[in-house]
C-alpha cells in the first residue's frame, strides 16, 4: 500500500514479535529506489505509551472538542463560520463529504485529505468565489491539531 506523507492512508495487520524491522519500497520510483529503507518499530503496550507522552499527542481531550477550542484559539473563525453563514472564507458547516467546486472549474470531496490539504497547503484547491488569501499552517499546527480540526469539522451537521 502506498503512503504519502500528509495523505491519510490506513492498513491493519497483528505484529506478532517485539523489535525494528527493516521495511523495502516496493514501487520503482526511480533513481535512489534501493535506498529507499524504513524501519518500522513494534512495543510493548507501556513502551507505546509512554512514546505517546513524549510525543505530546497523549492529550485526553477528545479529537473534536479540542477542534472547537483550537477554531477560536487559531482565528479560524475570523474567516469560516461553523453556522453556513459564508465569510471571507467558506464556512465549515455541512462540510465534511460534500463535493467543493474550485476556482479551476474542477471539484473534489471535502474529505480528511482535502481539509488537511486546505490547511497546510490552502493554495492549492482554492474554493469557487474565494480568494487565495488563507494562509498556510504548515509547521504552524502540529498534525494532533490539524486531525483534532477535521474531527471538529466532521461534527458539524
Amino acid at each position: 500500500r502506498d503512503v504519502v506523507p500528509g495523505r491519510y492512508t490506513s492498513i491493519w495487520f497483528e505484529a506478532e514479535k517485539l523489535g525494528d524491522f527493516t521495511i523495502f519500497c516496493t514501487e520503482y520510483c526511480g533513481d535512489g529506489h534501493s535506498n529507499m529503507l524504513a524501519v518500522l518499530q513494534v512495543k510493548t503496550m507501556d513502551d507505546y505509551k509512554s512514546w505517546l507522552v513524549s510525543s505530546g499527542a497523549n492529550d485526553d481531550t477528545p479529537l473534536p472538542e479540542l477542534g472547537k477550542k483550537l477554531y477560536t484559539a487559531k482565528g479560524c473563525n475570523a474567516c469560516h463560520s461553523v453556522d453556513g453563514v459564508s465569510g471571507i472564507g467558506p464556512t465549515w458547516s455541512n462540510l465534511f463529504g460534500k463535493s467543493r467546486s474550485l476556482a479551476d472549474g474542477s471539484s473534489i470531496e471535502a474529505d480528511e485529505n482535502y481539509i488537511r490539504s486546505s490547511i497546510v497547503d490552502p493554495g492549492t484547491q482554492i474554493v469557487k468565489g474565494y480568494a487565495p488569501i488563507m494562509p498556510a499552517y504548515a509547521g504552524i499546527l502540529s498534525d494532533h491539531e490539524i486531525n483534532a480540526i477535521i474531527e471538529y469539522i466532521k461534527t458539524l451537521r
